[in-house]
């Protein structure tokens, strides 16, 4: 908005669309090189699967989850799901060096998969934004928990201010 040549009031999509094509170009080339390494096949099937393990507000995902994550965004890009089994394999080939070593294997977690960098999974879902993917931040359905009660005072309890404790001196009369 600040670089807009008309004064602006209020926010556009267009002002959104070019912020995020901003962000994307300023990203480190360290978190750009694997992505692209990974990303760029013949085919987008590495890139869907990318884009599903970030989907989700949790760091570490299942294939289970990550599965229904894919068929969301292939849904939404109108193209073909394959089978999870080949979804399993390319998370497994994620893994590798010459596919950019994006994600890494939970080791006492078997079918448990995160990024390898936490900023190269902000990257991604940058990169799905871009291309008009929203993923998905669940926290909105993880109901709220309470961390602290509050104890209930009965209705004939009044509160009390805290006081600091009488002291008495060895030998001093007690009042």
């Amino acid at each position: 908005m600040f670089g807009d040549a008309n004064e602006v009031r209020e926010a556009t999509r267009d002002h959104y669309r070019c912020a995020l094509d901003d962000a994307v170009d300023s990203v480190a080339p360290q978190l750009k090189e694997p992505y692209l390494r990974a990303t760029q096949r013949s085919s987008e099937d590495y890139r869907d699967a990318i884009w599903a393990v970030a989907d989700a507000y949790d760091l570490q995902r299942n294939t289970s989850r990550i599965f229904e994550s894919y068929l969301r965004i292939t849904e939404a890009l109108e193209a073909q799901p394959f089978a999870r089994s080949k979804l399993l394999s390319i998370l497994n080939r994620l893994k590798d060096e010459r596919y950019g070593s994006v994600l890494k294997s939970l080791p006492d977690r078997k079918g448990w998969y995160e990024f390898r960098e936490n900023m190269l999974r902000g990257f991604v879902r940058l990169i799905a934004e871009q291309h008009g993917i929203e993923l998905h931040d669940q926290s909105a359905d993880i109901p709220r928990q309470l961390t602290a009660r509050v104890p209930h005072i009965r209705p004939r309890q009044a509160y009390r201010v805290p006081q600091a404790p009488k002291v008495r001196f060895r030998g001093e009369p007690s009042t």
